[in-house]
Order: C-alpha cells, then sequence, then structure tokens
C-alpha cells in the first residue's frame, strides 16, 4: 500500500496565497473594466456625442454630419411645419427611390443609397437621419412579418402630428385636439 503524502503547511499556505492573488487580480480587473466605460460614457456626455452613441445601440449606424447631397435636401426642405417638410423630402426621394435587397448589418452611405438602391431598413434610416436634422423627432420601428423576417418603418412627428413611411411612400396625420380626437385626418 501506498502512503499518501502530506501537505505540508508551507505548501497550503502558498496555495492560499495564489488564490488570494487571483482573486485580487480579477477584482481588479473588474473594477479597471467598470471605470473605463464610465469615464467614456462622461466624456460622450462632455463632447456632445452622447446621443450618438445612444442612437448607435439603438439603431445600429451613428447620425454622423450630413453629405453635401443630403445636406441639400435637408436645406431646401426643412420648415417650421413637420408635414411639408416631409411631403418636399419625398419628392426628393421619389426621384431616385430603388429597392434593392441588402444585408441588414450593412449600413449603406448616401451615395450607396441613391445611386445602388436599398432595402426598407436602408431607407428607413434615411428618413429617420434627414427628419432628425431638420430638428423633428423620428424613430425606426421593426414590425415583424413572420418568424423570421421584418420591414422597417419610420415614424417622424411633432407637436402637430405624425407621419409614417415604408416603401409604399409617406402617411401623414394632423392631432385634432378641438373634438377630443387623438389623430385628424390623413393628410
Amino acid at each position: 500500500m501506498k502512503k499518501k503524502k502530506k501537505k505540508s503547511k508551507k505548501g497550503k499556505k502558498k496555495m492560499k496565497d495564489n488564490n488570494n492573488f487571483y482573486g485580487l487580480v480579477k477584482l481588479l480587473l473588474i473594477c479597471f473594466i467598470t471605470s473605463l466605460f464610465t469615464v467614456i460614457l462622461i466624456f460622450s456626455n462632455l463632447f456632445g456625442v452622447g446621443d450618438e452613441v445612444y442612437y448607435f445601440f439603438n439603431t445600429g449606424f451613428v447620425n454622423s454630419d450630413l453629405s453635401a447631397d443630403e445636406l441639400v435636401m435637408v436645406n431646401d426642405c426643412n420648415s417650421s411645419d413637420l408635414i411639408s417638410s416631409v411631403f418636399c423630402l419625398q419628392n426628393r426621394i421619389e426621384g431616385f427611390y430603388k429597392y434593392k435587397l441588402t444585408p441588414d448589418f450593412v449600413s449603406l452611405s448616401f451615395d450607396q443609397l441613391r445611386d445602388s438602391g436599398g432595402d426598407c431598413k436602408d431607407w428607413a434610416d434615411l428618413w429617420v437621419k434627414l427628419v432628425r436634422s431638420m430638428g423633428f423627432g423620428a424613430d425606426h420601428l421593426v414590425v415583424p412579418v413572420d418568424k423570421v423576417s421584418s420591414h422597417g418603418v419610420s415614424v417622424l412627428y411633432d407637436e402637430s402630428g405624425y407621419c409614417f413611411t415604408g416603401n409604399s411612400g409617406v402617411k401623414c396625420f394632423h392631432y385634432n385636439m378641438d373634438d377630443g380626437d387623438d389623430v385628424g385626418g390623413v393628410v
């Protein structure tokens, strides 16, 4: 029969010291990562990119500066009235609108979208970007179609009403607060 070797007190102490060391390293690493994320959030808000960071994680692209062509459209169509601005943009976009299925993980530039076309997500992203740059509210919505596919639309809004955009065009509604209804007729 073989005798089991007993671990010396010195060996047990060394193992315990190693476990304490690795535990301390793990704790310091967690603290460092948490601090790093905190610093990133603070600096992103200080330098005015907090909305872009939020927007990136909620829509998949950063609301960066407009291209020259986008800026022309926004400047030509921007008015204090949401619905007038939206229909002006619709008239511009209809001139180059092409539906083309694209991977949803790819964010197309304005030039790519204008020249080659895009799918519902790409067009909804463009609407959101243009209308937000005009100072109106805009959100990209994803509507489930079945278990594996969905449809992207945008809702554009302000205190006077809202519009939906999709592949079939634009539908706008005025709020009608005089008679207690939330929504007036289609514009």
